[in-house]
């Protein structure tokens, strides 16, 4: 499991919940600058690509004392904005939407629809 069983409530009533690990650590959570900097400064160097970190940072090991939040109730919806090097199609009309002008190589989304969480 990734998650410790105690809970954290603020004094407006959110829960927190403690990870273990640096599981799905790309996602929106609740920890120091010191932590993210630590995983940084332990991944090597040279990264080919960004889902390569995936792997690599399961080989940094998370200092206790270096915690991770999340809350228990999701508080917003995140979009992935590219799915191998291609322009996810929630992305792309995003960014049509607001009128930002898109380089040439990158106006052909690919058609998927890929966001994590509920609200």
């Amino acid at each position: 499991r990734a998650l410790y069983r105690h809970k954290v409530k603020n004094p407006f009533g959110d829960v927190y919940l403690e990870r273990k690990a640096w599981f799905q650590i790309w996602i929106h959570q609740l920890l120091r600058a010191k932590v993210l900097r630590h995983l940084f400064t332990h991944l090597p160097d040279h990264i080919p690509n960004a889902k390569t970190m995936d792997e690599l940072k399961n080989d940094v090991p998370k200092l206790a004392e270096h915690r991770l939040f999340v809350t228990q109730e999701s508080f917003a919806v995140f979009g992935e904005s590219t799915q191998g090097g291609v322009i996810t199609q929630n992305c792309y009309d995003s960014i049509i939407a607001t009128g930002i002008e898109l380089p040439e190589w990158f106006r052909h989304p690919n058609g998927q629809h890929v966001t994590m969480g509920e609200l």
